[in-house]
């Protein structure tokens, strides 16, 4: 069977750019102004971390056990203020304590203010451990500072446990 995911995709964008010439006079670019200006310049970042060697795998185990053990209170700039541990199926946030319902995985979540939030987990298939980064402000550049800031101290956090 053919894959159509790319035709849908382009019938519904050209679809969403009649929409709002239409009914708003607006391009596609100003569609997408118009949600930042509503929501919020959300961007993302991966970065991986590498642990190189024979023992990079005991590596990796350790800096998610240090990580699991002993949380850091913030990243950046940002206080942490919850931390979502998938492989205990908890989210800790003070003194209160959830339980997760989604499969048990070696990933850590580190919910920060602002809406900001740092993923941790180690590769399957890699000696490396991955940094999902995400954060979110009124203007482009401000969140694109948020991102390097978070990802260059959560990368600060780790070479500091090694």
């Amino acid at each position: 069977m053919r894959d159509k995911d790319g035709v849908n995709a382009c019938m519904l964008i050209a679809e969403a750019a009649c929409y709002y010439k239409k009914n708003f006079g607006k391009t596609l670019v100003d569609a997408i102004d118009m949600l930042y200006q509503q929501y919020g310049y959300y961007g993302d970042k991966v970065v991986s971390f590498v642990c190189p060697g024979k023992d990079g795998l005991e590596k990796m185990q350790s800096l998610m056990a240090s990580l699991r053990d002993n949380p850091p209170a913030a990243i950046g700039g940002a206080k942490v203020v919850a931390l979502r541990d998938y492989q205990k199926s908890t989210r800790v946030e003070g003194d209160k304590v959830e339980t997760l319902t989604l499969p048990k995985s070696n990933v850590l979540y580190f919910e920060l203010e602002n809406d900001a939030w740092v993923c941790v987990r180690p590769s399957g298939t890699e000696p490396k451990i991955k940094l999902y980064v995400n954060a979110v402000s009124d203007a482009s550049e401000k969140t694109q500072a948020l991102l390097k800031e978070y990802a260059d101290a959560a990368v600060e956090i780790l070479n500091g446990r090694m």
